[in-house]
């Protein structure tokens, strides 16, 4: 069942304050802000997930070993993970798997 309007609600707020914490520690993630704008939070998360191409973003944050500020990580979380199709959770457990392990 797709998400309500009160979840994608919830879900970009999340979005947002994950946007914060990347601008804050890493970088300004500008492509996705944008995306955000015209497609909505979760319209650009599944977009940019299930993307062939490992975003420039993904590859920043890879470089400086920050999972928990990729998007990736944010859908997969207990409180999002049930508003995505198995397909992007799959897709994005695996590009998360590409981080060294602790």
């Amino acid at each position: 069942m797709p998400p309500t309007t009160e979840q994608k609600r919830a879900f970009h707020g999340a979005t947002i304050e994950l946007i914060q914490a990347i601008s804050r520690e890493v970088y300004r993630p500008t492509y996705f802000i944008q995306l955000m704008a015209s497609e909505g939070a979760y319209a650009a998360a599944c977009q940019v997930v299930s993307s062939n191409n490992l975003p420039d973003g993904f590859q920043r944050l890879l470089q400086e070993n920050r999972p928990e500020l990729t998007i990736e990580f944010l859908v997969t979380q207990p409180e999002w993970a049930h508003l995505f199709e198995a397909e992007i959770l799959e897709a994005a457990r695996g590009r998360l798997a590409m981080f060294p392990r602790q």
